[in-house]
């Protein structure tokens, strides 16, 4: 998340990461895209539990409460293992004197969430930047609240069979045999869009 803060390319980020040990990549991915998904909305929280703001040299402090707050407000990981698991990170980062920091930021957030939801901008609460929330609601005002809606939606999971190999209905059969839903893909024959992501090392044949 920090490499993508300091305008690196997530993707180049994580293919710095042995993926093969990570033992959940799904949630990886979850934690890294949805964090940054929800950048602007969660720094403005973070904004308003500083009393005053961290050091240039420190700015992955910020980033790890940032992926606290997401973990508390987007998933459903239960909060005390998410506060447990980032402020054990601190100590992984070689932050340990910002513990006790990152602790009383996340206990806080629990406490008054609704009061720091609330006191978020427009821009803010649409996890969007000010500039490009700003160019949407001059150009596109009645479909403010959709285009913005549409920007944070997960993007689909689509797959491309291999013809030559199986045919799209046989494949969907097997995806559907382990309990894995799938529509017909719209824009070529071979395609298939996955009701839910999965880790692509459970797709059949993969």
């Amino acid at each position: 998340i920090q490499a993508v803060v300091d305008w690196r390319s997530l993707d180049a980020a994580l293919n710095e990461i042995a993926l093969e040990s990570v033992e959940d990549v799904g949630l990886l991915r979850e934690l890294t895209y949805g964090s940054l998904r929800q950048w602007p909305r969660l720094e403005g929280i973070v904004d308003q539990l500083l009393t005053k703001p961290l050091r240039r040299k420190d700015r992955l402090v910020r980033t790890l409460v940032i992926l606290g707050l997401y973990q508390l407000s987007g998933m459903r990981v239960p909060a005390h293992a998410a506060i447990d698991t980032t402020v054990e990170a601190a100590s992984a980062l070689k932050r340990r004197p910002f513990k006790g920091l990152v602790n009383a930021l996340l206990r806080r957030y629990q406490r008054e969430a609704q009061a720091l939801e609330s006191g978020l901008s427009a821009a803010q609460v649409a996890a969007h930047p000010k500039w490009l929330y700003d160019a949407l609601r001059t150009h596109y005002p009645e479909q403010l609240e959709q285009l913005c809606r549409a920007n944070n939606a997960r993007p689909p999971m689509c797959l491309r069979v291999n013809l030559s190999k199986c045919s799209r209905d046989k494949y969907q059969s097997l995806l559907q045999e382990q309990g894995t839903g799938s529509q017909l893909g719209d824009y070529a024959p071979s395609a298939l869009t996955l009701n839910e992501s999965l880790d692509v090392a459970m797709l059949p044949g993969f």
